[in-house]
């Protein structure tokens, strides 16, 4: 079987390439036919509007009986997880690795080289694409008017797509550069990014962290989904070394470039591919040295990451020898200061994890269904289970009060973060507020105080990213555009000379991320041991781990933990048009008090009355707080 074209097209690479032909109306591409062909054999092909191209996988061939042993693929259609039989999907890796599309045709001409071209549109081919049959479109005897696909009833979902200001100055240039080349270059981007051309198991996140790039004409598009919308970061010309790399076209065959997959040839060679194509055949020895090389770097990049595993394994094993130490520690001490009679106070001081007494965790129940359990959760009290027992966690806490064996904990804060943790009874429950989060129906706000003196609403959109170079191993820090999208809303509530009470709404939730943020505008949150204003990057929190609570601390924090309450969380059905579902409240929950230590601080440090407090308050939408005593 042989080859009668070759397609120019403005998809270089086969990421990013529309799965279905007809989604990109805005794709330009063409077929040249071989000088074997001339005008004569498309006498009549321009009477219609669209044709059938028949073509091969070609760049799955070298791999093509490594991959058929399988004949059950993973559909996008189906989210890349489920599997189908190869025959009722279009995946390039089959047994005869040939496919069919239908595409617009624009024009017949030749060239003055005497060469056939057909100039295409809304294609789906990839560039070098070699064609082995070119066959009219007919609607009245092709189109099936009663077809059905319970696979997939109905099109895939488009997404959002937004150009930054510097890609904007980006298009314009180009248009100037090269006005038909680059004509609707834009709107080609934006119809091929509606199509979310990430992998089928990635499709559905809202927040993706990973960054993605593409090849279009010779451009590089570099773009990345936040909010569920396509964000594009950068678009950038290639280089001539990229360019000749992406231009390479593996053969099967010898010198006659014949895509020989039975034994009849051709009596005349074929000859060499039109030079506009720019195609460069390798040899077997070049083939097997490239792909010796890309192991090599393969191997190389594993074993880096190896190593950096391991290394983040040690530094969190060590961290974790020091707390158990002085877990260990603080419970000897804490025996020793009962046996005394050593006053309550003292009890807590030498006690690095505090106990949960069984009578306060019942005070701290907001709310206990069969679904769930809601707890309004103090300062200083740990989540996740620890080796100190089964009442120095808050999880443990719950399984013991609900008497059941295991729990699902849907919302957790931070150690020193107080407010509203929810633990599922049910793991379908569980999966339901797990969804919710994933997809941003759940709307959080929280109560701090920063230092500073803040008079105006902030919204920060910065990303984040793991600070390798932090003092502590999981400590967040400000990212490029390659790192996880955030975004918080920071509103003044009260503000003083030094400090500032705010509302804060963090619409994604991302580790850390009201502390980052908040360190970001210059107004860290009081007594932060991480990010706080004398925290010295995180060297307060490795202190407080090493030795415990001092008067130093004391003194550089001025609170035993960070000024952080969880006080209102409400989670919210999805919206889903087609069904005529209108968005409503599934759960709502509100802390019923403000943390005593909060309160100290704001009437001893910030010098608040009560009464201005309340008005703050309520005047900020929480009127279902009251003031302890």
């Amino acid at each position: 079987m042989e080859a009668i074209g070759f397609v120019d097209s403005c998809y270089k690479q086969k990421f990013g390439i529309p799965r279905q032909p007809g989604l990109v109306p805005s794709s330009r591409g063409s077929i040249q036919l071989l000088s074997d062909y001339g005008l004569s054999d498309v006498t009549g092909l321009q009477e219609f509007s669209h044709i059938w191209v028949v073509f091969v996988f070609h760049e799955n061939i070298r791999d093509n009986e490594e991959n058929i042993k399988s004949l059950r693929v993973r559909p996008p259609r189906m989210g890349g997880k489920e599997k189908a039989g190869v025959f009722s999907t279009r995946a390039t890796y089959r047994p005869n690795p040939i496919g069919i599309s239908v595409v617009r045709l624009l024009e017949v001409k030749e060239t003055d080289d005497g060469h056939v071209v057909l100039t295409i549109s809304e294609l789906d081919l990839l560039h070098g694409t070699p064609v082995l049959d070119i066959q009219p479109y007919d609607p009245a005897r092709h189109t099936i008017m009663h077809s059905q696909s319970e696979m997939a009833p109905a099109p895939p979902k488009s997404i959002p797509v937004e150009f930054d200001a510097s890609c904007m100055r980006m298009l314009e240039t180009l248009e100037m550069e090269n006005e038909v080349k680059y004509e609707n270059l834009r709107q080609l981007i934006t119809e091929t990014l509606q199509q979310d051309p990430r992998p089928g198991y990635r499709v559905g996140l809202v927040d993706d962290t990973r960054s993605y790039a593409m090849h279009l004409h010779d451009l590089n598009i570099s773009w990345h989904v936040a909010n569920g919308c396509v964000h594009l970061s950068s678009i950038d010309k290639r280089t001539q070394a990229e360019e000749h790399v992406d231009i390479k076209v593996h053969h099967v065959a010898k010198e006659t470039h014949l895509l020989a997959f039975g034994s009849k040839q051709r009596k005349k060679p074929l000859e060499k591919q039109p030079e506009n194509i720019n195609f460069v055949a390798e040899s077997a020895e070049e083939i097997a040295v490239r792909r010796k090389e890309k192991r090599a770097r393969q191997v190389k990049l594993k074993e880096e990451a190896r190593l950096k595993a391991k290394e983040r394994k040690k530094r969190n094993q060590e961290l974790a020898r020091m707390g158990a130490q002085r877990a260990a520690s603080s419970q000897s001490d804490y025996a020793k200061a009962r046996s005394v009679g050593a006053t309550d106070e003292k009890k807590e001081r030498v006690h690095k994890y505090p106990l949960i007494n069984a009578n306060d965790f019942q005070e701290w129940i907001m709310s206990d269904t069969e679904e769930m359990v809601v707890v309004n959760k103090p300062g200083d009290v740990i989540c996740h289970p620890t080796k100190a027992g089964p009442w120095s966690s808050l999880l443990s806490a719950a399984r013991i009060y609900c008497d059941v064996d295991r729990l699902h904990l849907a919302s957790r804060l931070d150690r020193e973060t107080s407010g509203i943790t929810i633990f599922a009874k049910k793991p379908e429950v569980a999966a339901k507020l797990a969804k919710a989060l994933q997809v941003r129906k759940v709307k959080k706000r929280y109560i701090a105080i920063v230092h500073g003196s803040l008079d105006k609403k902030c919204v920060v959109t910065s990303p984040l990213e793991e600070d390798v170079d932090g003092k502590a191993w999981f400590k967040m820090r400000l990212g490029n555009k390659g790192g996880q999208a955030a975004e918080t809303i920071v509103i003044p509530m009260i503000t003083t000379k030094d400090f500032t009470m705010v509302m804060v709404q963090p619409l994604t939730g991302r580790k850390h991320q009201i502390r980052v943020h908040c360190e970001s505008l210059g107004h860290p949150l009081v007594g932060d041991k991480m990010y706080g204003m004398q925290s010295q990057q995180g060297q307060a929190y490795i202190d407080f781990v090493e030795h415990g609570w001092s008067d130093r601390l004391e003194a550089q924090l001025l609170l035993r933990r960070q000024a952080l309450h969880c006080a209102e969380m409400v989670f919210y059905n999805s919206k889903d048009p087609s069904e005529g579902m209108e968005e409503s409240i599934m759960y709502s929950f509100h802390t019923p008090s403000f943390p005593k230590d909060m309160l100290l601080f704001c009437l001893n440090s910030m010098k608040i009355e009560k009464e201005s407090l309340m008005l703050a308050m309520q005047r900020h939408g929480f009127e279902h707080i009251s003031l302890p005593s």
